[in-house]
């Protein structure tokens, strides 16, 4: 088999034999350590690991969903309740004088 050159932009998408590139192996990254289902691949395979079942998926996502919600709720009352202590004292008239005008 001849060597070709291969242009760097290029090799960087084909396999580490067709580029002619004698490069080390790649340690792992997190993604790989983690376990899998045999019966799926990639993300979808670590997912269904730990959540074998369509119910126990549905009940993740729709929990997660509400503790984002939930999240930001507690956030925004937070911050209304802290408007409220921060804001001045309510101004209000003085009947006694607004009647002595009247007389």
């Amino acid at each position: 088999r001849s060597v070709v050159a291969v242009p760097r932009v290029q090799a960087r998408f084909m396999s580490d034999a067709a580029a002619g590139e004698g490069t080390a192996a790649q340690p792992k990254s997190f993604f790989d350590k983690l376990p899998r289902d045999p019966n799926y691949e990639g993300f979808t395979g670590v997912v269904r690991y730990y959540l074998p079942t369509n119910d126990k998926f549905v009940v993740f996502v729709v929990s997660n969903y509400a503790a984002v919600i939930g999240f930001f709720m507690w956030k925004s009352a937070a911050a209304d309740a802290e408007a409220k202590r921060n804001a001045p004292p309510p101004e209000y008239p003085d009947f006694a004088k607004e009647l002595s005008k009247l007389a």
